[in-house]
């Protein structure tokens, strides 16, 4: 078993301590799991639904944004969250699109309510925060990436986020209580000699 215990109210998939190659400031990753209560664009829904979701890390590995991170969730606000992180004070956020394009007025209001009642005081920092979307299409639909979130150009950024959600296929999707059963074809029938 994995020493990787963040939160009681995430399940760590995925888990990097350290950077790995040279992108950004020591940019690293995590990916965690939750049962979900909301669908990806913070509705509320009768059936369970499983969120996985990325923490980007930047050298100094801050874990305090689990604090943000548990009252996100506590609030009904983390289902649209694709990726998360926190570097040189800002707190990143990058949402579904869908989510995006379902509240483009009120993103601003999602976002000014993170920062209000949660990222003004996280355990007496202040952290400003930034909110992006991103869409599993490509990044010429729908993405608009906070540019503080790693130190690098935005297509790197751009790759690299993409490349941890084609490893994870992070978001909102159906609960499920077993991994789906395996159909196995019969195997060729063997003629007798």
């Amino acid at each position: 078993m994995m020493d990787n215990h963040y939160s009681d109210y995430f399940r760590t998939i995925y888990d990097e301590k350290a950077p790995v190659g040279r992108l950004g400031r020591g940019t690293h990753y995590s990916v965690f799991r939750c049962a979900e209560f909301h669908d990806v664009t913070a509705r509320p829904v009768s059936k369970l639904l499983t969120h996985d979701f990325a923490v980007i890390w930047d050298e100094d590995h801050d874990d305090r944004i689990f604090h943000v991170i548990e009252r996100m969730y506590e609030l009904g606000l983390l289902a649209p969250v694709q990726f998360i992180g926190e570097r040189k004070a800002f707190l990143s956020i990058v949402v579904a699109s869908k989510f995006w394009g379902t509240q483009r007025e009120d993103l601003s209001e999602y976002q000014n309510t993170i920062q209000d009642t949660i990222a003004n005081d996280v355990w007496g920092d202040h952290w400003l925060t930034n909110v992006g979307y991103y869409d599993k299409a490509g990044p010429d639909h729908q993405t608009l990436l906070p540019d503080v979130m790693i130190s690098c150009d935005c297509y790197k950024m751009d790759t690299y986020l993409r490349n941890i959600d084609n490893l994870w296929d992070l978001g909102v999707k159906p609960f499920m209580t077993k991994p789906p059963e395996l159909e196995f074809l019969d195997p060729p029938s063997i003629p007798a000699f």
